[in-house]
């Protein structure tokens, strides 16, 4: 505290000078000009007070005052007239120092500010209700994508403004969720612009909490129309590859059925009857193919053929043709349920034809009897296929690795196409054990 007279100080009390860092001496006699930041503020202060106190007797501003070591001090500075009845009684003044108040204030200032920036200028759209659900604050993305202006926004309740018909239950449940105090979170959804166009938007929405009381809600939108356009251009691209693979597959199949439709008229019209067998078995060949690709033109996936339906219609596709085998010779069939791609199937698919060609043709001389038996599994990382027979087996003495057949060839050659490791006993019968490695993409690929 101190006293001045006209506006020279005539005493001051140890706070005060403690405050500004000088002694009693020092200041007695001073012009109150002594604790100002500049002159301009002097003059400032004085333009402001004098006028009040003439009116109420006393006056109050906030000011900068220097101290002695020059640090500038925040301060509140409140003036009363001694003598209400005689100005030039002087008056008594208190200062207040308020500098970590005034920090604090800037402080929170340039955190508003920079909020503000933030939430006005956001890449997403972003709007604040009170707690009635009505608009209190939207920022400029939010009225860029429904074509308002944030004056427009202001009071109005949403459902009524963005929310399109087709879609008020969603709203509804939205409003009803965050006055219970959830976050709703819609990952796709469609919101109407002022213009009534629909405009595809994702939402993230929660109540604003402040010690447990609900003050309000907050609403993020996204515009996902970019989004939106590219997973349809992605199906129509991707239906598109589909209607022209099936086709591909449906083309291929027919070609094989052609080709194998000209073996047949060559098998009528062949008159030596040593040509009758090699043509039946280049038939059953093109039909292991074409079936195949009739699998896939008819699969929902066309880059898995369904491999137990394949063997097993493939099997008995062969039984058929080798109509003679039928009432002596038993199939049994023990197919795991595995989904392959078409550069596996193929190679595999020829390989039990040729084996199971191979037995039908071979195994079972003069009438005899017995089965043909087909295993395909999956164990750990490989493909096991085993096709066996408990017929009369190959000629004493064969050599399987060195047999010039063209069965045997192809079942060498495609064992090697598939990178399997093939097996082969013929200590009673024949038995042929291909373990094929898994490929990693085949691994990953739904069965």
């Amino acid at each position: 505290m101190g006293i001045s007279r006209n506006r020279i100080i005539e005493d001051a009390n140890q706070a005060l000078c403690s405050a500004m860092g000088y002694a009693h001496a020092e200041l007695v006699g001073q012009s109150i000009q002594i604790f100002y930041e500049c002159r301009q503020e002097f003059d400032r202060i004085g333009r402001l007070k004098y006028p009040l106190l003439a009116r109420q007797g006393w006056a109050s501003s906030e000011s900068r005052w220097r101290r002695k070591d020059g640090t500038v001090l925040d301060v509140m500075i409140t003036s009363a007239l001694i003598d209400p009845a005689d100005v030039s009684a002087g008056l008594i003044f208190v200062m207040t120092d308020i500098s970590n108040r005034k920090q604090a204030e800037r402080e929170l200032t340039v955190q508003n500010a920079r909020w503000f920036d933030l939430f006005d200028n956001s890449p997403e759209g972003i709007v604040l209700l009170d707690p009635d659900f009505r608009i209190v604050m939207a920022n400029n993305e939010f009225a860029r994508m429904f074509g308002y202006s944030k004056q427009e926004l202001l009071n109005r309740y949403p459902p009524a403004v963005v929310i399109p018909p087709e879609r008020e239950q969603e709203g509804q449940d939205a409003v009803e969720r965050l006055q219970r105090g959830e976050t709703v979170r819609i990952a796709q959804t469609l919101r109407c612009g002022k213009d009534g166009s629909r405009i595809p938007v994702s939402i993230l929405s929660r109540p604003i909490r402040i010690d447990g009381n609900t003050i309000g809600v907050y609403g993020i939108y996204r515009d996902i129309s970019a989004q939106v356009r590219a997973e349809q251009e992605i199906r129509d691209s991707l239906h598109e590859k589909e209607v022209l693979l099936q086709e591909i597959h449906h083309r291929v199949k027919n070609n094989l059925n052609i080709i194998s439709s000209l073996l047949s008229l060559q098998q009528s019209a062949a008159e030596d009857d040593s040509y009758q067998q090699p043509l039946e078995v280049a038939k059953a060949r093109v039909h292991a193919m074409a079936m195949i690709h009739d699998l896939l033109y008819r699969s929902e996936s066309l880059a898995q053929v369904p491999f137990r339906n394949y063997l097993q219609d493939l099997v008995h596709y062969l039984r058929d043709a080798y109509h003679l085998l039928r009432e002596r010779v038993d199939i049994s069939l023990d197919i795991d349920e595995i989904c392959l791609d078409i550069a596996t199937s193929i190679p595999c698919g020829l390989l039990v034809n040729e084996i199971v060609v191979n037995s039908m043709k071979h195994a079972f001389p003069d009438g005899r009897c017995g089965t043909i038996a087909v295993q395909f599994q999956q164990k750990h990382a490989s493909y096991v296929l085993r096709v066996s027979d408990n017929g009369v087996g190959p000629p004493p003495g064969l050599d399987f690795m060195s047999a010039h057949s063209v069965g045997m060839e192809l079942i060498r050659g495609l064992s090697t196409q598939l990178g399997a490791q093939l097996e082969w006993d013929f200590s009673a019968g024949s038995a042929y054990t291909v373990t094929i490695p898994i490929k990693q993409a085949q691994r990953e690929a739904p069965a």
